[in-house]
């Protein structure tokens, strides 16, 4: 290790050699001893947030991602307004169990400890519960992002069984009409799935439930009767999320869009989150910090970000898509390909680097989801990193 004339780490020293040598490049089996190296003298000392902060400094990940999201399958039986999967006619195969097997060994030496399945929708696959298992099998957190349509009581008990941690239903709101604007089918599948969530949790305390709300111009204004009724009706079990509507990433930046508030709707909204953040204070489990919730209205009116602010999600994680291309955000490009790269490699690699650079300035379609730009989660994440083996 390079060190200055005072006996401390030269980290520029470091930047070069790794960088710019011929062999100890990103992407090389070489880099990964540097990585074990900083990781286990560092993350002794530091909690995962400065690990984060120093590995955006130096520009190199001396954090391990702790968080991954696999898309298990495309296939979806939904068909939701702000979503066009459905209409992907020529979808890749399911990922099968022993490419799952491969990726999950290549993430357990990376040092991920959460992974999310997902889609389309996951409960498509019958062999949902022998993937979670599988997971598990690694020591790692499970969690499962479902529309909820084939949620019922069984199959809730049977992910539980299997060993999931958390079932996340995306529900955002209780009308009929806007759930099926939303959503594309008939609101009675949340009413079932939502009762089918309390029964697992009733019979295996440990099952997390939460829902995942998408605000949009047609919920906007509903959100704190939402949160106060899945409070009272689940008893304070069921954790919320809210999260502002994204445009998808290939449609480009739609000010017509009909799912993003009018910028005169602003006001209205901030007073709406005021309120929700109040909920959060009494009690209610919303699981979003203040300081999230309250840059929501300003990005979802007007796409603007907080001042000065810096993405560090390039050093958090990554999603792995249904065919297998790895993507530092879910609208950015992929920066790998598990058909031909290993995705070791592709962490460390030259190309994944300059990617982190380019989010971490905002030079992407910039986005204020809850995986990358929740801070206030950091804590858990400290936790999980600490403790969770």
């Amino acid at each position: 290790m390079p060190t200055s004339s005072k006996g401390k780490i030269n980290w520029l020293a470091m930047r070069t050699k790794c960088h710019h040598g011929n062999k100890d490049t990103y992407g090389n089996v070489r880099v990964r001893p540097l990585f074990n190296f900083l990781h286990a003298g560092l993350g002794k000392h530091l909690s995962y947030g400065k690990l984060i902060e120093v590995s955006s400094k130096i520009g190199f990940p001396i954090a391990p991602p702790l968080t991954a999201s696999i898309d298990v399958t495309l296939r979806c039986n939904s068909i939701c307004g702000y979503c066009d999967i459905w209409k992907i006619t020529n979808k890749p195969d399911d990922i099968p169990l022993h490419r799952l097997n491969q990726i999950l060994l290549s993430l357990e030496k990376l040092g991920t400890k959460i992974v999310t399945f997902g889609g389309g929708e996951p409960l498509l696959r019958n062999d949902l519960e022998k993937i979670v298992f599988l997971a598990k099998s690694f020591k790692m957190l499970v969690n499962i992002t479902t529309n909820g349509i084939l949620l019922t009581s069984e199959r809730a008990a049977g992910l539980a069984e299997a060993g999931v941690n958390i079932i996340i239903l995306s529900l955002d709101t209780l009308d009929p009409r806007v759930y099926e604007r939303h959503r594309g089918v008939s609101f009675k599948v949340a009413e079932r799935a939502l009762v089918s969530l309390l029964n697992a949790n009733d019979k295996y305390p440990d099952l997390g439930v939460a829902v995942n709300c998408v605000i949009t111009n047609y919920n906007a204004s509903n959100l704190v009767n939402f949160a106060n009724w899945i409070w009272k009706q689940g008893n304070g079990k069921i954790s919320m999320n809210f999260q502002p509507y994204h445009y998808p990433p290939h449609q480009g930046n739609l000010a017509n869009d009909e799912f993003i508030p009018k910028p005169d709707s602003k006001r209205a909204l901030e007073e709406e989150i005021n309120e929700l953040i109040n909920l959060k204070r009494l009690g209610a489990p919303i699981n979003n910090s203040e300081f999230y919730l309250r840059q929501i209205p300003d990005y979802l009116c007007a796409g603007n970000l907080p001042d000065n602010f810096r993405c560090l999600a390039g050093y958090t994680g990554f999603s792995i898509t249904t065919d297998l291309k790895v993507l530092p955000c879910w609208r950015l490009p992929p920066i790998g390909d598990l058909n031909s790269e290993d995705l070791i490699d592709v962490w460390f690699s030259q190309k994944y680097r300059k990617q982190r650079k380019n989010m971490k300035y905002l030079r992407c379609p910039k986005c204020w989801l809850t995986c990358h730009n929740e801070k206030g989660w950091y804590e858990w994440y400290d936790y999980i990193y600490k403790f969770c083996t």
